[in-house]
C-alpha cells in the first residue's frame, strides 16, 4: 500500500442564402497530419500517459465505431489516442446536409456521418478576424473561433450546441479517471482526445489567412453565392493534395509532401493567447498580419475597402521587393504556355522565436498584366501555387507547434505524491508529496480512487477528513486527507479537481 500510485492533477477548469460550411478551412488530411505531428511533439502528453499508466499505442474503441468515423476522409482510424486526436481534427469540419443549396447552387453535400446527437454546422465557427477585434463570421451566425473552442459561447447539451470544447475535454478527462467501469473510462478517454483534436482544429485554422482576414470561401458553383460568400479555396485544395500525395488539377506529378517539422511547442500562460494576445504572438495574429488571402490580396476591393479593409500587411504593392521568375505550364489542349511571373516579397518576423523568414512570396502579378497595363487598367494580383507553397511551409509548422503547446498546457497538471500509512491503523493512509505542476493548486479537492485489479472496477476511497486543498504553489507540499483503504486494494489513482492556476473547474457537465 505504501507504493507509488498512478496520479495526475486534473483541473476540471445574405444569411438565408449562405450555407454554413462556407467557413471550412484546411481540408481533412491536412488537419490530421498536422495533429498527429503535434501529438508526437507534446512532452507533457507523454508524461500524463505515463502517470496514469496509459500506453498511447493501445486501442480504445469500446463501441467499435472508430474506423467508420473517419472512413469518409480516407483516414485509417485504429482507435489509438493519436488517432482519436486526429479524428477530432477531422470531424470538427462536420456539417449538415442542405439539399436546397446542393441542388440549386451546386454546393457540396457533407461526406461526414450524420448523428442525431450532432445537428449543427461546425465550420461557421472557425473565423477569427483578429484585426477587427476577433470577430467571427457573423454573416451566417458564426461565433468567434476562440470562444467556440474555449466553450465561452455555443457550448451546451443539445444537438445544436458544441460538445467538444475545452471545458468538455476536462469533463471527459475526469470521467476517464474516475469512472467505475473500465469500458466507461476507455470511452471517455477516447472522447477526451477526440475533443482535444476538435480544439486543435480550430486553432490550426488560425494558420489559414482566409479565416483570420474574414475571407469566406463557400466554394459552390453558383455565381450568386460566389459573389456573396466567395469561391473555392484553391489554397486549401492544393495543400490537401500535398497531404495526400496527389496531383493538383492537370499536373503530371504529385504535389510535394507537406513540411510540418521545425517548430517547437509554444508555451503561453493562457489558452486564449494561442489565438491572439497583446504582444501579437498568437497564431491568428501571425497569419492575418503577415499574409494575404484570395479575397484580401493586393489590388482587391470590397465594401470594407482595399485588401479587405485590413491595414496589415501593407496594402501597397510599392512597399514590397519583387522577383521575376520564368514559368512553363501546360494548356488544356496540351501545348505549353511560357511567360514570367512577378512575386512580391516581404520578410516575416516570428514574434515567438525572433526568427526572420526572408523573401516570403506573399503575392503575385497576373500572367496577363501587360494587357491590363496597356489599356491603363490596374494590374491584377493573384495567389498561385508558388505562393501557396511558401504560405504552407511557413504556417503549417507553426500550426503544429501551437497545437502541441495547447496539449502541453492542457496536461500541465501533475502531482508527485506517495500513499503512506498514517498512525497505528494500517488501513489508514494519506497522500504526501509536492505539486509538480507549473501552476498553483488554487482551490479544489484531492480525492483517492482504488481499482480492483481483477475486475477493473474503480471506486472512491472513503475520506476521513475534508478533501479540500487550497493555495499549493508549484513545488509546494501536498498533504491530503486521511483515507480508509479497502482490504486488498493495490492500485490507486489520486485526482485533484479544482482551479489550476487561472483555469477553473468546468461547469455544465452532462
Amino acid at each position: 500500500m505504501s507504493g507509488r500510485s498512478a496520479l495526475v492533477a486534473c483541473a476540471t477548469s445574405l444569411q438565408l442564402l449562405v450555407a454554413a460550411w462556407s467557413a471550412q478551412a484546411y481540408h481533412l488530411l491536412t488537419h490530421a497530419s498536422v495533429s498527429q505531428q503535434a501529438f508526437d511533439l507534446s512532452a507533457r502528453l507523454r508524461d500524463y500517459a505515463e502517470d496514469v499508466a496509459i500506453n498511447t499505442d493501445d486501442i480504445f474503441d469500446p463501441d467499435g465505431d472508430a474506423a467508420a468515423s473517419t472512413e469518409f476522409a480516407g483516414f485509417a482510424h485504429r482507435g489509438t489516442l493519436r488517432d482519436w486526436f486526429a479524428t477530432g481534427a477531422i470531424r470538427e469540419d462536420d456539417y449538415l446536409p442542405h439539399p436546397v443549396f446542393e441542388s440549386l447552387f451546386g454546393c457540396e453535400p457533407p461526406l461526414n456521418p450524420q448523428s442525431p446527437d450532432e445537428q449543427l454546422d461546425r465550420p461557421k465557427h472557425h473565423f477569427f478576424d483578429v484585426q477587427r477585434e476577433g470577430a467571427g463570421f457573423t454573416l451566417v451566425g458564426g461565433l468567434p473561433a476562440l470562444d467556440w473552442a474555449q466553450g465561452l459561447q455555443g457550448r451546451g447539451p443539445t444537438p445544436q450546441q458544441n460538445h467538444f470544447s475545452l471545458p468538455d475535454a476536462r469533463v471527459y478527462q475526469l470521467r476517464s479517471l474516475t469512472g467505475s467501469r473500465r469500458v466507461e473510462r476507455d470511452r471517455n478517454l477516447a472522447r477526451l482526445f477526440r475533443t482535444l483534436g476538435h480544439i486543435a482544429h480550430v486553432l490550426q485554422d488560425m494558420a489559414q489567412p482566409q479565416h483570420t482576414r474574414h475571407d469566406p470561401h463557400l466554394g459552390c458553383t453558383s455565381a450568386v453565392l460566389e459573389f456573396v460568400a466567395g469561391g473555392k479555396s484553391w489554397y486549401e485544395t492544393y495543400t490537401e493534395t500535398r497531404a495526400r500525395n496527389q496531383r493538383y488539377r492537370s499536373r503530371n506529378d504529385a504535389s510535394r509532401p507537406l513540411v510540418l517539422s521545425g517548430y517547437g511547442p509554444v508555451g503561453f500562460h493562457a489558452y486564449r493567447d494561442y489565438w491572439a494576445n497583446a504582444s501579437g504572438s498568437g497564431l491568428a495574429d501571425f497569419s492575418s498580419r503577415n499574409f494575404f488571402s484570395a479575397g484580401t490580396n493586393l489590388g482587391s476591393f470590397s465594401v470594407a475597402g482595399a485588401c479587405g479593409g485590413l491595414p496589415q500587411p501593407v496594402c501597397d504593392s510599392h512597399a514590397y521587393r519583387t522577383e521575376d521568375v520564368p514559368f512553363t505550364i501546360p494548356t488544356l489542349i496540351g501545348d505549353a504556355l511560357t511567360g514570367r511571373v512577378r512575386f512580391f516579397l516581404r520578410d516575416v518576423a516570428d514574434p515567438v522565436t525572433g526568427q526572420v523568414v526572408q523573401n516570403v512570396r506573399v503575392s503575385s502579378r497576373s500572367l496577363w498584366d501587360q494587357h491590363l497595363e496597356t489599356s491603363r487598367q490596374p494590374p491584377k494580383f493573384s495567389l498561385t501555387t508558388y505562393n501557396y507553397d511558401v504560405m504552407a511551409d511557413v504556417l503549417l509548422p507553426r500550426a503544429v507547434g501551437y497545437s502541441a503547446g495547447v496539449l502541453d498546457r492542457f496536461f500541465r497538471g501533475r502531482l508527485d505524491v506517495d500513499l503512506v500509512h498514517d498512525g497505528a491503523d494500517p488501513s489508514v493512509a494519506r497522500l504526501t508529496g509536492t505539486n509538480a505542476s507549473p501552476e498553483a493548486l488554487v482551490d479544489g479537492t484531492l480525492t483517492l480512487y482504488a481499482e480492483d485489479t481483477m475486475t477493473g472496477t474503480r471506486s472512491a476511497v472513503t475520506a476521513l477528513d475534508s478533501t479540500a486543498i487550497t493555495g499549493v504553489a508549484p513545488g509546494g507540499a501536498v498533504v491530503s486527507a486521511r483515507f480508509q483503504i479497502p482490504d486488498g486494494a493495490e492500485r490507486f489513482v489520486a485526482v485533484y479537481e479544482g482551479t489550476l492556476g487561472t483555469e477553473v473547474s468546468p461547469s455544465g457537465s452532462r
